[in-house]
């Protein structure tokens, strides 16, 4: 039975490679490119959250400036009032 011999030997011209691996360059050049575009969206995603995070760094900042000055308002207010009992 030389079935098993004929499966085994390596082919001698490329001619008579399986179909398979006469596609697989370009099976693999084709998943080279998605995993490329698929490494761009993922940057792509990292910088929108890194500017997300950027944004959300900003309103913190800002909402503190507003409640440092509405601290400081009501200070004033308080001496305000204080001033108007003493001179009352």
């Amino acid at each position: 039975d030389g079935t098993t011999e004929t499966a085994h030997r390596k082919p001698e011209n490329v001619d008579e490679m399986p179909h398979f691996v006469h596609g697989m360059p370009k099976r693999l050049n084709e998943m080279s490119y998605f995993v490329h575009y698929f490494a761009e969206i993922l940057n792509e995603m990292a910088c929108f959250v890194n500017e997300i995070s950027r944004f959300v760094d900003e309103m913190i900042k800002i909402l503190n400036e507003m409640r440092y000055f509405v601290q400081s308002f009501g200070n004033f207010l308080d001496e305000m009032e204080q001033i108007v009992n003493e001179t009352s």
